[in-house]
């Protein structure tokens, strides 16, 4: 069995003030991934997780999506799609039972059954090569039940103990297909113990604090398709356990990172996986220009467009000893002609009696660029606070969880 692992599309995504929508690079990494299916037949195509950035994505978001479903299916028998924390469930779930006749299998949340979970592989002789454990988000709603007066530290243990058991119990329905020598593969949306995340990922389990370790995935699964981290990495040394990471940067926190989708193939008669990655294209550069006024100048008069489709985005960190309202202004204009676009401009380094009383526009920057514990942080500042305390952090962090 030959299968493909990519995650983390995040369909609709915008930076900064909403205007830049990502659509013009999803649809070139979707376009290079139907070649890729066409160069390379796999058996299965596995999603595991964030299609979309939002519950409720734009309508081209959605056009993209069954696009690339309509096109794919044509290029590979069996399709799996899990949900993430960014996905709506009632969203992906909807039009289940019309994408299971085209053998596009959809999973947006916790099956009631999670026999419901397990996907059969078939070749092109219908008969069965490999199995999918088709795990989706685990919310806590799925794994845990409230108790009265339990302490924060019970909850997270309870949490932890539930995504293990879960995928245990769904471990243990598969293992009659062990028996018939067919590999085991597991998908996942979540936060491994170790991973190195970037700024957009939006925190998930209270903070990220019930990070899932290596042990809670049964060592009967060949291969775990993660989802959920950006950043392309393997989990604590094991091969087979990895995030093959995000399509394309979804901040500049990540321009430098590596992106790629997993190919792997199981050779008999162990099903050990022969891992191969393959590298997308940067479509559009992210680049970020950290400097003074001088220093900036001369960074952008020495900027080289890069070898790429789309006009690079670039972000300014201004390095200023006192405030000055027109650089902005100043710094744009230096750009006029660079074949650049520069999305936002930060001011850093302002006197520090400045930055204690700044709010958010005050330092240039819009609200989409803050995340809740940011903002949550800088009110405690202005409630007196130098740093959150714990208990505080906590409970906020609990209601986000509540939220989500």
């Amino acid at each position: 069995m030959k299968i493909l692992h990519t995650a983390d599309w995040h369909l609709g995504q915008r930076l900064y003030n909403g205007e830049q929508y990502r659509e013009e690079e999803h649809n070139l990494f979707l376009r290079w991934l139907l070649d890729l299916l066409r160069n390379e037949p796999v058996d299965a195509l596995l999603i595991a997780g964030d299609i979309f950035d939002t519950g409720y994505p734009p309508n081209f978001a959605i056009r993209q999506y069954y696009n690339f479903l309509n096109e794919a299916r044509h290029l590979c028998r069996n399709i799996i799609i899990t949900g993430g924390n960014h996905d709506a469930v009632a969203t992906l779930n909807a039009p289940r039972d019309l994408l299971q006749t085209l053998q596009i299998h959809v999973i947006g949340g916790a099956a009631e059954n999670i026999a419901d979970e397990i996907v059969l592989i078939n070749d092109a002789n219908a008969q069965p090569i490999g199995v999918v454990a088709a795990v989706p988000f685990l919310r806590q709603t799925d794994i845990r039940s409230a108790v009265a007066g339990e302490t924060y530290t019970e909850k997270l243990q309870q949490i932890k103990e539930g995504i293990k058991q879960h995928y245990r119990q769904v471990c243990d329905l598969m293992l009659p297909y062990r028996q018939q020598g067919l590999p085991l593969v597991a998908m996942g949306h979540l936060f491994a113990a170790g991973s190195e995340t970037s700024d957009s990922e939006r925190e998930i389990h209270i903070g990220n604090q019930a990070q899932v370790y290596v042990e809670s995935f049964p060592a009967e699964f060949d291969y775990v398709a993660l989802g959920h981290i950006h950043k392309p990495q393997i989990i604590a040394q094991k091969q087979h356990i990895r995030y093959c990471g995000s399509p394309i940067a979804l901040s500049f926190s990540e321009r430098q990172d590596p992106k790629q989708v997993v190919m792997v193939s199981f050779e008999t008669p162990n099903n050990t996986p022969q891992i191969e990655l393959r590298h997308i294209p940067a479509f559009r550069p992210l680049v970020r220009m950290i400097g003074s006024p001088h220093e900036i100048e001369q960074q952008i008069n020495a900027f080289e467009v890069p070898d790429a489709l789309l006009m690079p985005w670039v972000e300014i960190h201004l390095q200023l000893e006192q405030e000055q309202a027109d650089w902005n202004e100043r710094i744009k204009t230096m750009a006029i002609g660079k074949n650049m676009d520069i999305l936002n401009i930060k001011i850093l380094n302002l006197p520090q009696n400045r930055l204690a009383n700044a709010r958010p526009v005050d330092l240039n920057l819009s609200l989409r660029e803050w995340n809740h514990q940011d903002i949550f942080a800088e009110r405690c500042r202005e409630a007196g606070y130098e740093t959150p305390p714990r208990n505080l952090l906590q409970a906020f962090s609990e209601i986000v969880e509540s939220c989500s």
